[in-house]
């Protein structure tokens, strides 16, 4: 605490510091305290000569990596109160995913800020996910793990990260159970028996029903999530195999 304020107090930005810290700020929704720990994660290990001293991001990303999953999961366990660990794994892995924290880091602009020596083909294919990474560890060794979960709650809540997209784990089986239903020539009926909530606690229950029976009930924070995860448990029911 007396370290931040010292810091706040005694040190002065350059030019190029204080608009450094003006973007992060427009990206992280605060001001950051500690810069070196920014810095460092948006450079690249091509932007380094071998004869210096200098860090590039690649340690930072080794602990973002590790708080971003703490940070998901803890969301995720919130968020999704009746789902089981399973579930939550698959949702997490989708959401830390390389091609997801691309995507994401791209939306944020990141890679106008990354300090590197490469082309851009492979700064869009593979360098933005990773200074994402390590820019969560800068947050945590600068602010804390609260300031990192709320980081990761604001891009959730302004769909940046679309978790309701990704909580989808299989969007076929709602075709599987429908398409069953059609070649042995039975009914099948989607019913919505519980909408609760609003906003983005909104819950549904669907029940679906084949020939009248009940095969299948699943709950979600939309009609279309309850309608697979019900559809799911439809195609386990029957034993299908897609």
């Amino acid at each position: 605490m007396l370290a931040s304020l010292w810091h706040r107090l005694f040190s002065f930005d350059t030019r190029e510091d204080a608009e450094l810290r003006a973007k992060l700020k427009e990206i992280l929704h605060f001001r950051p305290v500690d810069l070196k720990f920014y810095k460092r994660a948006l450079t690249h290990k091509s932007a380094i000569d071998e004869d210096s001293n200098e860090r590039s991001n690649e340690r930072l990303e080794y602990l973002g990596d590790a708080v971003l999953g703490v940070c998901v999961s803890h969301h995720l366990f919130n968020l999704f109160e009746d789902e089981d660990e399973g579930y939550l794994t698959q949702v997490r892995s989708r959401i830390v995913s390389r091609k997801n924290l691309n995507d994401l880091a791209g939306k944020l602009k990141i890679d106008h800020l990354i300090v590197s020596n490469i082309d851009k083909k492979q700064r869009i294919n593979s360098v933005k996910g990773n200074a994402f990474e390590a820019l969560i560890g800068a947050i945590y060794l600068d602010k804390g793990y609260q300031a990192s979960y709320d980081f990761i709650d604001h891009l959730i809540k302004d769909r940046l990260l679309d978790v309701e997209h990704l909580s989808q784990v299989n969007e076929n089986y709602k075709s599987l159970i429908i398409e069953y239903c059609q070649k042995e020539k039975k009914e099948i009926v989607f019913e919505v028996v519980d909408e609760s909530g609003s906003g983005y606690g909104k819950k549904f229950i669907v029940q679906c029903k084949v020939d009248d029976q009940i095969v299948g009930q699943g709950k979600g924070r939309s009609k279309k999530i309850a309608e697979q995860n019900a559809a799911q448990k439809a195609v386990k029911h029957y034993h299908i195999n897609g």
